[in-house]
C-alpha cells in the first residue's frame, strides 16, 4: 500500500477516496479494508492448521498414518512460512533499493 513516493513521476495509482497522512504518504481506506478482508480469513486458516497439527497425537512408531499426517502438515507449514518470509524480504529489498538507490 505504501510502495513509492507519491510525488514520483512513476506513481500513477490514484484513488478517489485517497487520504494523505503526510505530504508523501497517501492511502485509500477502501484498499486497506479489502486487504484486511483478504488477510484475516487467511490468518484464521493458518491458525486452524497450527491447532490441527498440534492436536494430532502419535501413539507410537507403528502409528504411521498419524505420524505421516503430522509430519506432512509440519512440512507444509514450514514451507508456507518460508515462502511468505521470502516474499516479504524481496518486497522489502526492492522498496529499499528503489528508495535509497
Amino acid at each position: 500500500m505504501y510502495c513509492v513516493d507519491v510525488s514520483d513521476s512513476c506513481e500513477k495509482t490514484r484513488f478517489k477516496n485517497e487520504e494523505c497522512m503526510t505530504t508523501d504518504m497517501c492511502m485509500s481506506m477502501s484498499v486497506v479494508f479489502v486487504a484486511m478482508c483478504i488477510s484475516i480469513p487467511l490468518i484464521f486458516i493458518f491458525d486452524v492448521l497450527c491447532i490441527y497439527t498440534s492436536s494430532i497425537k502419535v501413539d507410537g512408531v507403528t502409528d504411521i498414518g498419524k505420524g505421516a499426517r503430522k509430519c506432512g502438515m509440519q512440512w507444509f507449514m514450514s514451507l508456507l512460512c518460508a515462502s511468505i518470509a521470502i516474499y516479504f524480504a524481496s518486497n522489502l529489498y526492492m522498496s529499499l533499493k528503489y528508495r535509497y538507490g
